[in-house]
């Protein structure tokens, strides 16, 4: 179950380029790897157009490509994304996410899936 949280005392605000929102939602991370993907579970804690932050109990790196996959509240269906870890503090990354693929029709599919979710969020 997701609840709000506060936001730190930092103010990033003037420099992002699209809103944050702070919320708590369970998130499902999949680790591509050669061979065998592996899953481990964590929770998001901010979400923007853009982006999201995540805490995760593994180590991963910047550059490093992965996917997310969350369930918004009142959605029958979860979101999935392909992510690219951008930063990290500890277990704390901030993650570019990317539509699943290049067609017209994902790119729009993605924006409004994250629409969605932070009008969501900003209830």
């Amino acid at each position: 179950m997701a609840t709000a949280i506060q936001s730190s005392s930092l103010n990033y605000s003037s420099a992002r380029r699209w809103r944050r929102y702070q919320f708590d939602l369970p998130v499902r991370v999949v680790l591509p790897a050669v061979q065998q993907s592996a899953e481990v579970f964590g929770r998001a804690t901010a979400l923007n157009e853009g982006g999201m932050t995540v805490f995760v109990p593994v180590e991963l790196n910047p550059g490093q490509p992965i996917e997310i996959e969350m369930s918004p509240p009142l959605s029958s269906e979860p979101v999935r994304m392909r992510a690219v870890v951008r930063n990290r503090d500890h277990q704390a990354y901030g993650l570019e996410l990317m539509p699943m693929d290049d067609s017209a029709r994902e790119i729009a599919r993605f924006r409004a899936s994250l629409s969605e979710l932070a009008t969501w969020v900003a209830r």
